[in-house]
């Protein structure tokens, strides 16, 4: 049996020397979706703690309320950065929203199991791991034969 060889994708930095298959283009378009989502929902919920109660109050920031606000936010700005790289084919690109999107199951199994059931964002999620994990995806962001691993 004759032994097959891998193809593998050359990736550079010059402008047009590869194409973005539609699966890549397809998760980057989602990540923005939900970066945006996330970060303004996160901005928006900052916001309504800081507005008066009509006795002049403002409502307590807890600590957990704080954490989960920030943590939005930065799961919104890590998307947003994984879909910059994604759009761009950047080696590091693939990691980075792999482990955004870990981090984002993992939150929405959390809620889940205390009862809200985010089934939208868990569904996005499964759709981006599972076209991420793709074998042609991957080899676009795999380093070539020869080459070390390079971050960039």
């Amino acid at each position: 049996m004759a032994k097959r060889s891998r193809a593998v994708v050359p990736l550079t930095d010059q402008p047009g020397s590869m194409r973005r298959p539609a699966a890549v283009t397809l998760v980057g378009s989602i990540y923005v979706l939900q970066g945006l989502l996330s970060v303004a929902s996160g901005m928006v919920a900052l916001a309504v703690l800081r507005i008066p109660s009509p006795e002049g109050q403002y409502p307590p920031l807890t600590l957990a309320l704080a954490q989960e606000t920030s943590l939005e936010i930065v799961i919104g700005l890590g998307l947003l950065l994984a879909a910059y790289g994604l759009f761009r084919l950047r080696r590091w690109a693939w990691t980075a929203a792999m482990a955004t999107q870990c981090m984002i199951l993992t939150a929405s199994l959390v809620d889940r199991l205390s009862g809200t059931a985010p089934y939208g964002v868990m569904v996005l999620g499964v759709l981006s791991v599972l076209i991420l994990n793709q074998r042609d995806v991957r080899l676009i962001f795999e380093p070539a034969q020869g080459e070390g691993a390079s971050l960039l």
